[in-house]
């Protein structure tokens, strides 16, 4: 069905709180949108008419007063610079206008009782766009009886309000958790196996308690009704957080919030994930308000990471031990499985699926050419890259065996383990960069501008938050500008698919072996699984990062810089395919 905007604006009119529906007002963006879909309009028609109306909404209400920062029209004065002490904006890198503190780069959250005219049209989200509920569900305003009677909630009535943004953003994570739901729900269809159903339909579950208790929470009006939503989330074991103390308090999705990604609870207003915002500082604080701090583990810390760096390690001295279970390997596995749990590791879930993807090695190595009968099995993940390349004679740069499978007729078989909550991104090397320019795109001249780079911006002498995103992208351009040069040229193109190959380990007959810890799926890739992708490149620079795709595939590398506190940066290329 295309868009026809005179026959929907009746039916907007009637369902905005109103009367009077204004392109400004996000609610009333949101409500316009659930009413297209209803009415079977595609999605991208929709999302695309959606952004002109804000753009153009938003175009229309502030004048540029130069050097990249504008003013509502109604504050500006004769001379066209705007009245002091008014507000001040500049775009964001969404092209949203955001009020700054009248310096640069100096943003500031609007506090929801301080926005005006049509963004406090309702004051609170209507149920119609954050409901559970379906169309039976939903009157259509005209009501010529008697109107119901407003029962006024029990409780303590809420100390501040979410603005209209914040109620943007939770319907933007609402609605994707219910697509996520509908996924599973249709693969549960296929599920024949009795356990595998159940643990489906338990992956279902959580995440209906999460859509249940994020409309319920972006709905409340009283502090009780907050506080029992994010309660059942957190004892549902649902949510984690960054540390205590934090300027931004950052709410994340746990591995039990299946097809979600760890910051789906942070969407911006164009539905993709942010950071915290003031929706997730009051989530935050209402858990530590409600004593829940204790029941609420922490993301992006040190015991996060080394979490993160055993469960590999773990990963692959269980395969080895279920492989191979000589006396050596099971000591090795002993030692794993101690700093696994003593790091809050499921040890019990993770050996099952250990064992699972042992069998998938096997059932691999059986069907060479002759098949590998398995003489013994070892793992690397305890040994550093000097002892790796003496005792294997491997280049651990380029070759990315995490452990070696030797069969009885002698020939031995590199594989690549990878267990991640999400194996549709997946990080295939981490590159230091002091030499990446020349290495992977025989470009020198990226290094030679790094140093220059660190100092301009501060990097490993505690640079601000602002200007750590700068250095990134500056980075991250010389790349981009370098990658699109190339691509001009054949030759260009093969240089990049040669740089592609080398992240990916190809043509070291390294076989992939990738092993879902949120599901328990275990899947085993050829060697060139992931090698020379079809031509011509794409490549795109999103701000700290750069996507680059290889002609009609739904496979992409996504290189994303990263800094650390004592000045050293790495690339990360992280391997993505589409969402099934």
């Amino acid at each position: 069905m295309i868009f026809n905007f005179n026959s929907l604006w009746l039916d907007w009119r009637r369902i905005v709180p109103n009367g009077v529906p204004n392109p400004d007002n996000a609610y009333h963006l949101v409500l316009l949108k659930e009413l297209c879909f209803k009415q079977g309009i595609d999605k991208d028609v929709v999302d695309n008419v959606i952004l002109v109306l804000e753009k153009e909404g938003d175009d229309d209400k502030y004048t540029s007063v130069g050097h990249g920062y504008y003013k509502l029209n109604k504050d500006i004065g004769p001379d066209g610079k705007g009245k002091d002490g008014t507000p001040t904006f500049e775009k964001d890198d969404n092209d949203k206008y955001v009020e700054t503190d009248g310096g640069e780069g100096g943003e500031k959250e609007k506090d929801a009782t301080k926005l005006s005219g049509d963004e406090l049209s309702t004051d609170t989200y209507s149920d119609k766009a954050l409901s559970s509920k379906g169309d039976d569900d939903v009157t259509d305003g005209d009501n010529d009886g008697e109107e119901d009677k407003e029962q006024k909630p029990k409780g303590t009535p809420v100390e501040k309000k979410l603005s209209s943004v914040d109620k943007l953003k939770a319907a933007k994570t609402i609605e994707k958790t219910d697509n996520v739901i509908k996924e599973l729900e249709e693969e549960l269809e296929d599920i024949l196996d009795e356990d595998e159903r159940k643990n489906k339909q338990g992956e279902i579950n959580r995440l209906k308690i999460l859509k249940k208790n994020w409309t319920k929470l972006a709905n409340a009006e009283t502090e009780e009704e907050r506080e029992e939503a994010v309660r059942e989330m957190v004892e549902n074991g649902l949510l984690a957080r960054n540390a205590p103390g934090s300027s931004k308090r950052k709410i994340y999705f746990t591995e039990d919030v299946s097809g979600m990604g760890a910051k789906d609870g942070m969407m911006t207003q164009k539905g993709t994930p942010g950071n915290g915002n003031s929706f997730t500082q009051l989530i935050s604080d209402i858990i530590d308000s409600g004593g829940m701090e204790g029941e609420v583990g922490l993301m992006n810390t040190s015991a996060a990471r080394t979490l993160a760096k055993v469960s590999g390690d773990h990963n692959e001295a269980g395969v080895c031990a279920f492989l191979d279970p000589s006396e050596l390997n099971e000591e090795n596995y002993r030692k794993k499985q101690d700093s696994y749990t003593s790091l809050g590791g499921d040890e019990r879930r993770a050996n099952k699926q250990n064992m699972a993807a042992a069998e998938k090695v096997k059932d691999y190595l059986s069907k060479m050419d002759p098949p590998c009968e398995v003489e013994k099995a070892e793992a690397m993940g305890h040994l550093g890259n000097k002892e790796i390349k003496l005792k294997y004679n491997i280049d651990p740069k380029k070759n990315p065996t995490d452990f070696f499978v030797y069969c009885k007729d002698g020939r031995r078989k590199g594989i690549s383990a990878k267990i991640y909550s999400n194996p549709k991104s997946i990080t295939m090397k981490n590159s230091g960069t002091k030499k990446a320019g020349s290495d992977y795109l025989d470009d020198p001249s990226i290094d030679e501008k790094l140093d220059s780079l660190k100092e301009k911006h501060n990097i490993g002498n505690n640079p601000t938050d602002k200007e750590k995103h700068k250095f990134k992208t500056e980075y991250l351009k010389l790349w981009s500008d370098s990658m699109e040069e190339l691509s001009k040229t054949p030759e260009g193109q093969q240089k990049l698919t040669g740089m592609w190959n080398e992240v990916h380990g190809c043509g070291e007959d390294v076989a992939t072996l990738i092993t879902n810890k949120k599901t328990g799926e275990v899947k085993l890739h050829d060697p060139g699984h992931y090698c020379d992708p079809e031509g011509p490149l794409e490549v795109k620079q999103d701000n700290t990062k750069i996507m680059v795709k290889f002609g009609k595939g739904d496979d992409w590398t996504e290189m994303v810089c990263k800094t650390e506190k004592d000045g050293s940066i790495k690339l990360l290329f992280n391997h993505h395919s589409k969402k099934a």
